[in-house]
């Protein structure tokens, strides 16, 4: 009898931690045709995300802010950290910034090549509330 093989079908599949990347919706990209998105930076990445940060899981707070004349919040993921900190990043298009309402800061690029990527981190669920109200979103 042949061992079976186990073949990825997700993007999320590559990294060490498919449980946190896979709900998120660079996790569910399929393999084929995301090229910029299946680099093995982005994979080492994300693996590095989780260590950096003691990311635990995804925080399931879904972050809405309309863009504004020079600022914009694309592909935001929330994560929730050991010692019960919030992470918040975003990867944006091109170098427009995320609302300076956040205080966020680059970071190495966890979405795509393409992509430029931040973060914030918030002590509780109530700060990064405050400051998604602040830069005129909904959390």
């Amino acid at each position: 009898m042949t061992a079976a093989r186990y073949t990825p079908r997700t993007v999320a599949d590559l990294t060490a931690h498919p449980d946190i990347f896979g709900p998120t919706y660079w996790g569910g990209f399929d393999m084929d045709g995301n090229a910029d998105v299946i680099t093995g930076e982005i994979i080492e990445n994300r693996d590095r995300l989780v260590a950096d940060y003691h990311v635990e899981k995804l925080a399931g707070i879904r972050v809405d802010v309309p863009s504004t004349t020079g600022t914009e919040l694309d592909h935001p993921e929330v994560y929730a950290l050991r010692g019960g900190a919030l992470l918040l990043i975003c990867s944006n298009y091109g170098d427009t910034p995320p609302p300076a309402a956040l205080g966020m800061f680059k970071t190495f690029p966890v979405y795509s090549s393409s992509c430029i990527t931040y973060a914030q981190t918030f002590a509780t669920v109530r700060h990064l509330k405050a400051a998604i109200h602040a830069a005129g979103g909904e959390a």
